[in-house]
């Protein structure tokens, strides 16, 4: 699983359980709340001493599944952590070209037709 320890794993199965109990913002979540108090993370008691789940936590900053937004929340890796609509539409608007730019367009095209019809019959006369 991306070259993690075993130790970085079982942060990383934290950090995704975190993930999905973090509300969604604007139909997404690109951030996580990881503060250690108490007994564990986010107050929740886990299976892992403050040392090493900062040691994990440290192997996944490096390795880019999570980057420091603030001391105690990270932004997620959007290829590796996924929650909510990815979807987005977007609207395109075209500028009308106007009569002048189309007829420079058309004399720009009939250019090249003329100039490669000439090249064709330049290229079977030398063949």
């Amino acid at each position: 699983m991306y070259d993690l320890t075993k130790t970085a794993q079982r942060v990383f199965q934290r950090v995704l359980e975190q993930y999905q109990a973090e509300p969604m913002h604007k139909g997404y979540a690109d951030s996580i709340q990881l503060t250690w108090f108490g007994e564990g993370l986010n107050g929740a008691a886990i299976d892992l001493s403050e040392p090493t789940f900062n040691r994990g936590l440290r192997e996944l900053l490096a390795k880019g599944f999570i980057a420091p937004r603030t001391p105690t929340v990270f932004w997620v890796n959007p290829a590796l952590f996924f929650k909510g609509d990815r979807v987005l539409f977007v609207k395109e608007y075209v500028r009308k070209r106007s009569h002048i730019e189309q007829e420079k367009r058309l004399e720009r095209e009939e250019k090249a037709m003329i100039s490669s019809e000439m090249f064709g019959e330049f290229a079977e006369e030398t063949v």
